[in-house]
């Protein structure tokens, strides 16, 4: 009982708010006015150059921190991808092998 109560107030409810919004709307049809522009394209000459550049006239220095990648070790040098492949070919060759073998 208690709920269709709730749900019959709730559907009158919002039909009336429906009705109550649908009033600030005019049913009268407003045409679309679009703005216009005074300005249009025209064909010009083009600019002149300009230099994104910093120029300066003498030396310049600067405080501050330097990165670390500047200052920092240098990396080891790489080992070539032959030598890797021959280093792990070996240590497969040495590895143990199995001793026992299983037959059926």
């Amino acid at each position: 009982m208690k709920t269709t109560l709730f749900a019959s107030l709730l559907l009158c409810g919002t039909a009336a708010f429906g009705q109550a919004a649908g009033n600030a709307f005019s049913s009268e049809p407003q045409p679309i006015q679009m703005q216009s522009h005074q300005q249009h394209a025209s064909q010009q000459f083009m600019q002149a150059d300009q230099s994104l550049l910093f120029t300066s006239n003498g030396n310049s220095s600067d405080r501050g921190e330097r990165p670390l990648w500047e200052v920092g070790a240098k990396p080891p040098a790489e080992i070539p991808l032959g030598d890797v492949a021959r280093s792990l070919r070996n240590q497969h060759a040495n590895a143990r092998k199995a001793i026992k073998v299983l037959e059926k």
